[in-house]
């Protein structure tokens, strides 16, 4: 991810502590933390000087692409450019590992799975429920728009929620 946003090799440690140490503030504010958040700003840093580099000296890459990318015809600025960049490492970093990981050990635990691979089963279609199965993203917090009763349970507008997408296709009282 480091080498498509334009960072050079020797960059790479520097970009995957900032992954690591960043990727706990997507939980709301009771993760933020000082690691954390001098992390965000030494990434955005990085990504700033990157930013302006890029416009004088364009290579093919993410940030390059962005010092010329237009949205309905107003230009990226390097604020979006900055956050758009965090995002990509942060969630292509961490989703890319955990399903590679879950993978290799669901397949070690279900080998009758991995004989189907190695028979010639379509590796998009298993790659796809491998994605959907071992659920590399466990949850994502949102605050509550409105009032809402979620199998008799009250949450008040306003509220910090968290939607866990390892339960989904897997919790029996909430099939439709």
């Amino acid at each position: 991810i480091g080498k498509l946003l334009g960072f050079e090799e020797s960059d790479w440690p520097k970009l995957k502590y900032w992954s690591e140490t960043t990727i706990a503030l997507g939980g709301g504010p009771r993760y933020f933390n000082d690691a954390g958040m001098i992390a965000a700003m030494d990434f955005a840093q990085a990504a700033a000087d990157l930013f302006e580099l890029k416009k004088t000296c364009p290579a093919d890459d993410i940030l390059t692409h962005y010092t010329t990318a237009e949205i309905d015809g107003c230009p990226f600025d390097a604020e979006t450019a900055i956050a758009d960049s965090l995002l990509l490492l942060d969630g292509g970093a961490e989703t890319t590992r955990t399903v590679i990981a879950r993978t290799i050990l669901n397949l070690i635990e279900n080998p009758a799975e991995l004989a189907k691979l190695r028979a010639g089963a379509d590796m998009t279609v298993a790659v796809e429920e491998f994605i959907r199965y071992v659920t590399p993203i466990h949850n994502m917090c949102r605050v509550a728009a409105d009032d809402a009763v979620v199998n008799g349970i009250t949450i008040p507008k306003g509220n910090q929620v968290v939607l866990m997408y390892s339960s989904a296709n897997r919790d029996e009282r909430n099939c439709w």
